[in-house]
């Protein structure tokens, strides 16, 4: 069985904390304090690139979205 998120014991973040990141309008610099993780991770969170299955994810690199899309299914 494979985790996903707040499952994993060795995370930083729950998946609460992944959504409030995601809507955030405060710096990257002041987030990463906040939540104890690098701004790197904060802007991977923000992009999509990381904690993709949790929460509406906006960014860019949604594997998700893409994956609808080519298939045809509108997914907003």
């Amino acid at each position: 069985t494979k985790h996903y998120g707040g499952l994993m014991p060795k995370n930083k973040l729950q998946p609460d904390e992944v959504i409030a990141i995601r809507l955030s309008t405060l710096p990257n610099k002041f987030l990463a304090h906040k939540y104890q993780v690098s701004v790197t991770a904060i802007i991977d969170i923000k992009l999509g690139r990381t904690w993709a299955n949790v929460g509406v994810n906006t960014g860019p690199y949604n594997g998700r979205n893409r994956r609808l899309e080519a298939k045809g299914i509108d997914y907003q």
